[in-house]
Parts: structure tokens; sequence; C-alpha cells
């Protein structure tokens, strides 16, 4: 089906602006004297496709590659008023959290599921991600310098225990679930062994 962009005559409610939404996208102009538009585009079914090897990044914080469509209806004037429709598969990607590189887990589909009632800036998440990490504890000695002891200092000939640790992140949720949990961290974080 092909989408289409209607201009209606002008838009008959106003609504409330949205703090959410204007933290990240601004507000939008006002018109000068109060007066309304001439005209409100207007999307009905307009397709969104990205292509397999879209990329999205922002260095060195994260970077994905994703595909996937979404249909948009609504008046434009208003972030608020889009509504979406469709889902993005990220194929590939990482994110960099204090210096450790997490990358999406290949063994399940990562997903951005926009629903309509949810809005543009607000969809379902379910993305897991993993890193490895290796800690290298060492068990040094302070040498005594009053022993008969080996000829080669012990601490030197010791080696370091390493072990590997594998983190996993899993986003499940509204996007705007995930804003307000990165504020109290604590509370959403789990150890499981």
């Amino acid at each position: 089906s092909k989408g289409q962009i209607l201009m209606p005559k002008q838009k008959d409610k106003e609504e409330e602006p949205n703090a959410f939404v204007e933290q990240f996208m601004g507000v939008l102009p006002e018109q000068e004297n109060n007066e309304k538009p001439l005209f409100l585009p207007t999307l009905n079914n307009f397709q969104v496709i990205l292509g397999n090897k879209l990329g999205f990044k922002y260095s060195p914080f994260y970077k994905f590659r994703m595909a996937g469509n979404i249909s948009l209806n609504g008046i434009v004037n208003n972030i608020n008023n889009i509504k979406p429709e469709g889902i993005i598969k990220l194929e590939r990607g990482d994110v960099n959290i204090f210096d450790v590189n997490f990358y999406l887990t290949r063994n399940h589909t990562n997903t951005v599921q926009f629903v309509p009632e949810q809005g543009i800036l607000n969809p379902n998440l379910d993305i897991k991600l993993e890193s490895l990490i290796t800690d290298i504890s060492q068990d040094y000695r302070i040498p005594d310098p009053y022993s008969l002891g080996n000829e080669i200092r012990e601490d030197l000939a010791r080696t370091g225990n390493s072990q590997r640790i594998t983190v996993n992140l899993n986003i499940e949720g509204k996007a705007s679930q995930l804003i307000s949990k990165l504020s109290n961290a604590s509370s959403v974080c789990q150890k499981v062994n």
C-alpha cells in the first residue's frame, strides 16, 4: 500500500505540551499573532523503510545496524500527534558503558516495536546485550629483605589468576520506563548466579 500526506484545513483542538517530548525535541515555535497555520500536513500510512545496512551511532557511546518498517499516521504539527506502527530489528551493535563494550546478543531477536497508542518517542524495547569481562587478580607479597628465601623474588614468580565473567543487560519494556529507571539504577540491577 502507498502512503499519503494529506493537507487538512485547520486543527480544531489545542493540546497541552508534553514535558518529556519538549525535553528531547524542543517546543514548536508559535505563529505570530496566534494565527493558525494555513494548512496542517497529515500522514496517512506513510511508510518508512529502513534498509539492511542502515547505521545509527553516537561515538564512542553506541552504534547499531538496523532494518525494519514503520507506518506513520497523524497530524505533523506536534510529535505527540504522530502515531507509528512497526518493528525495527537491531541486527548488530554495541553500547559502551563505563569503558566496557556490551554487544547485542546474536541468539536473540533484538527489536524496537512502535505502537500507535504509545507515540513515536516511547517504543517497546526488547534488547539483550552481553559483555565478557576478564578479572585478573594477582596475589603479590611484599618481599622481606632479611629473609634467606629464593634467588628469584616470590612476587615475580607468581602468576595471576584470571576469571571470566559474562555480564548480561536485558532491556524489556517501554522506552519511558527505561529513562525513569536510570535515575535509580540500584533498584533495577540484579545479580544472577
